[in-house]
């Protein structure tokens, strides 16, 4: 049904227009005046056909009204064509056409029927319109979405290559750095912006023949180069590279993962370390369970053959002292036993400071006895967390012992307590460096020292420093240890917080 909306005061011509459509699928709709607002007509008319003599002096005003009341739809002007001036105006406002009401049926029947053709191409346009509009939106989601996609896969490569624990690089054909992850940075010593546009061989000479690896010959094939740290560090680095190409298979740059050899033969050597210290603890646990029974036994005939003999006969003194070794054998074997059945840490959250602290005033009387002067510094930001302070306590304690021991002639003892957080981490390392300005450890020791049972000490044990690592291991830490003869040593330990 297409509705016509005429607006005229002439009852004549409202019947002609009613005659002309009565056999058509259109209905006519008639008001005397301009109607003051749209909500007369809950369906906008397809056609609209105003008369002049409505509109009075006001002929823009009026049009450019309805055109807000009724959006796209045509506008038919009914008036003479020799009011040029109004015929003017009606244009200027946008009238579609114009009617003379003295025209001939058949040309009224025209205009009429191609204004409702009109609004039907109008709305036909419209509707393109909205299906473009639509079609744009879900390629617009679609982009969106590609986008994000991208952007995901790009930030999840990023996390990859920023957690690597080798160094990755990528630098141009000119050997120019355009990437560098933490890692990279940490082993070279130089920050990541540093690296960045530095050539590649001032910091790693690259010896391999890049020809051989673009042409596949040499694929995959590792290489090692010296290289030195920006501190002076000497460092010998094993490396791998691979071409990276573009859309067109041009190769735009090289990508280099690499490794410090020296620090993997260090990591491997607290590995083979750690599996020996649990081989020799099995085998401690074991002679010390089949040796206690015995002891216990001499023991006891021991303290049973004393009561035969009096105060004054030699042999009971001599019997004493087959006691008191006994009981040296068995404190030995109580070593083992600690030794071979460390406890797991019990983790509650503690000051590491006041542990610092009740270990030196533990040992204040030693330092006051051999001339040491104990200097102890704790950062203002160390944060309490979580370790087993029964068993941190011991290790401090035996660190302390061990530099009170190396100092015969007096020295100072160095304590130092601080917290730095680790790159890209909210949580970083409490950092507790013990270090003495005693006698030093000779370099063939120096890597023996937590060995279980080796020890440079007459009376030693040599269980205190393997059970210190062993300790410094179950709370996830680290404990290195440095030192030179004649000017101390220094032991740091990291607890991550």
């Amino acid at each position: 049904m297409t509705n016509i909306l005429l607006i005229s005061p002439d009852f004549i011509f409202e019947n002609r227009l009613g005659e002309l459509f009565s056999q058509d699928d259109i209905r006519i709709l008639s008001e005397t005046t301009v109607p003051t607002h749209s909500n007369q007509f809950p369906i906008p008319p397809d056609l609209l056909i105003l008369d002049r003599s409505v509109l009075k002096n006001q002929v823009s005003g009026y049009i450019n009204l309805l055109g807000t009341f009724f959006i796209e739809t045509p506008i038919l002007l009914l008036i003479p064509k020799n009011a040029e001036e109004d015929i003017a105006t009606a244009f200027r406002a946008g009238i579609f056409d114009i009617i003379d009401p003295d025209s001939s049926d058949v040309y009224l029947l025209t205009q009429v029927q191609r204004a409702i053709n009109k609004r039907r191409e109008w709305q036909g346009v419209r509707q393109h319109i909205e299906q473009l509009k639509l079609f744009n939106a879900n390629l617009q989601k679609k982009i969106d979405d590609l986008r994000n996609e991208v952007k995901n896969t790009e930030s999840f490569t990023e996390s990859i290559m920023m957690a690597l624990g080798a160094g990755l690089i990528t630098f141009d054909m000119s050997g120019k750095i355009n990437y560098a992850n933490p890692s990279a940075a940490n082993i070279f010593g130089w920050s990541v912006i540093n690296l960045l546009g530095m050539e590649v061989n001032s910091i790693m000479p690259i010896e391999a023949n890049i020809g051989q690896i673009l042409d596949g010959s040499e694929f995959e094939k590792q290489y090692e180069c010296d290289a030195i740290r920006s501190d002076g560090k000497k460092l010998k680095i094993g490396y791998t590279l691979f071409p990276r190409k573009n859309d067109h298979n041009d190769v735009i740059e090289m990508i280099c993962i690499f490794r410090d050899l020296f620090e993997l033969e260090k990591v491997r050597e607290e590995n083979r370390r750690l599996e020996k210290i649990s081989t020799l603890g099995q085998i401690a646990a074991g002679i010390a369970h089949e040796v206690k029974n015995p002891l216990a036994g001499i023991q006891s005939i021991v303290s049973a053959i004393i009561l035969d003999f009096q105060d004054d006969d030699i042999r009971k003194s001599q019997i004493e002292q087959i006691g008191k070794e006994v009981a040296r054998i068995n404190q030995l074997l109580e070593n083992s036993f600690a030794f071979a059945r460390t406890k797991k840490p019990q983790f509650t959250q503690s000051d590491l400071n006041e542990v610092v602290k009740s270990v030196i005033n533990l040992l204040t009387l030693d330092f006051q006895k051999k001339k040491i002067i104990c200097r102890y510094e704790s950062g203002q930001d160390v944060p309490k967390f979580r370790f087993d302070p029964t068993q941190i306590h011991q290790v401090v304690l035996n660190l302390v012992m061990n530099a009170v021991d190396s100092m015969t002639n007096g020295g100072t003892l160095f304590i130092n307590l601080t917290h730095k957080v680790a790159p890209r981490h909210v949580k970083g390392f409490v950092i507790l460096e013990i270090a003495d300005t005693g006698s030093g450890i000779h370099p063939d020791n120096l890597r023996r020292i937590f060995d279980p049972f080796y020890t440079t000490k007459p009376l030693g044990t040599g269980l205190g420093l393997p059970i210190t690592y062993k300790i410094i291991q179950d709370h996830m830490g680290k404990i290195d240890v440095e030192s030179e003869i004649g000017r101390g040593t220094k032991f740091t330990l990291y607890l991550p917080d």
